[in-house]
């Protein structure tokens, strides 16, 4: 007899000895020792505390699971939370609360076979089947499973008769090298390819993939191939490309450009003709000192400015200094742009110029830009530059050497200004 049956026992037995007048009070104590006898039952606390926020503890971990995501670049972040709480779940209940699970969140049916079609986990995909039907699934299981690389789980979903496949799956296993999973859907499926097959397995570096899907895939490229490999600077690719006759755009040298892949850009300008159109503000100098010497159609005075309103010295000092002979023949249009375009340059380069020490630099910006040397500047110039910036002030005629001496007198170069008040231009 358990607890709760004894202290009735014990009630009935004491109802029949006392009066009236007790019985109240009787039943009061009665029954709140029965309330505190039951409570502590450890049978008892295990049911209660299965049921937390309105649900048993195993579904917990699965309230806040997202769906799934359309984009499948965003699928690995969906995916890998929600394995490791199932992880967590069979290794505490095994698959004997599956059926709960569902009933509570039915999302997660489609969850379940989704996961152990990721984990190629056909033993979890067998019980679902029995459980569920997996055949009632319309998400594309095969699709998951050639994304993940999992050839058990997809023979098993093929075998089975999903028919959640489609030519997305082939993609997706180009764009992740599973030539196995491609060679299989190839000879078992009819979905075949689309032409982002080859597109990624070119941007991805695939090369072997690359070469079986041109000998076994008819299905072409958009175009964009070579673009997408020369973004990532997968020479090998380009190259193989280039000989089986694929097309690109500009943007393959602009991206290889963007990017600093040098030596790709190199390739293209002796083996392509497409060029470029527009190139990114912050080249590196060894990009820009390259495109000087090598591309007639690079236009100096356009990356010039570039460089001013992005405040690049190195880029400047480069296109100023070592290909000053250039300037020469462009400084009226170099001019005209800067000047078009005074709002966007920024008056702390020619701070920047003048504590680094570069004389070129600064006359170039005062002389060409029309910057406004301030005096004050002088207190933050390195020692090694001070007279020669005094001989060209005086040569240009914006002080005497007088005023000059005596200013220099004056100044305190042990506590210079702040360079924000330098920078100001009225």
């Amino acid at each position: 007899m358990t607890v709760a049956g004894l202290c009735m026992v014990e009630i009935i037995h004491e109802l029949a000895t006392l009066s009236t007048i007790r019985f109240a009070h009787f039943i009061r104590q009665s029954l709140m020792e029965l309330i505190r006898s039951t409570l502590v039952l450890p049978e008892v606390w295990s049911t209660i505390s299965q049921f937390q926020c309105g649900v048993r503890r195993a579904i917990l971990p699965f309230l806040k699971v997202r769906t799934i995501p359309s984009k499948p670049g965003d699928f690995d972040r969906w995916f890998q939370p929600l394995q490791a709480k199932l992880d967590m779940f069979y290794a505490d209940y095994g698959t004997t609360r599956l059926d709960e699970l569902v009933r509570h969140l039915p999302s997660m049916k489609d969850n379940l076979m989704i996961a152990a079609s990721a984990a190629n986990d056909v033993a979890i995909l067998e019980i679902l089947h029995e459980q569920f039907d997996l055949l009632s699934c319309q998400r594309k299981l095969l699709n998951v499973a050639s994304k993940c690389g999992n050839m058990e789980a997809l023979i098993y979903l093929h075998n089975l008769g999903h028919p959640g496949c489609s030519d997305i799956a082939m993609d997706l296993a180009a764009r992740n090298d599973h030539l196995d999973i491609v060679k299989f859907l190839h000879s078992n499926r009819k979905e075949g390819c689309t032409a982002q097959a080859i597109n990624l397995a070119a941007k991805f570096g695939h090369l072997d993939f690359l070469e079986w899907l041109y000998v076994n895939k008819t299905t072409g490229s958009s175009g964009y191939a070579m673009d997408h490999a020369a973004s990532l600077g997968h020479l090998a690719i380009v190259q193989r490309l280039h000989d089986r006759g694929f097309l690109c755009s500009e943007r393959a040298m602009e991206s290889a450009i963007e990017n600093e892949h040098i030596q790709l850009v190199e390739w293209l300008h002796a083996n392509r003709t497409e060029g470029f159109r527009t190139l990114p503000m912050n080249m590196s100098v060894k990009m820009i000192q390259w495109l000087c010497v090598n591309r007639c159609d690079f236009d100096p005075g356009v990356c010039l400015k570039q460089a001013v309103s992005k405040n690049n010295i190195d880029a400047i000092e480069l296109l100023v200094d070592r290909f000053d002979e250039l300037w020469h023949l462009f400084v009226g249009f170099t001019t005209k742009i800067l000047t078009d375009s005074m709002e966007k340059i920024d008056p702390n380069v020619l701070v920047s110029s003048v504590r680094q020490g570069n004389v070129p630099l600064v006359k170039w910006l005062c002389d060409a830009v029309g910057l406004d040397f301030r005096l004050q500047l002088l207190t933050i110039a390195p020692a090694r530059i001070r007279e020669r910036l005094h001989a060209w002030l005086v040569e240009t005629n914006r002080l005497d050497r007088e005023t000059l001496d005596g200013i220099s007198k004056k100044v305190q170069l042990e506590a210079p200004p702040q360079l924000h008040l330098l920078a100001s231009n009225t």
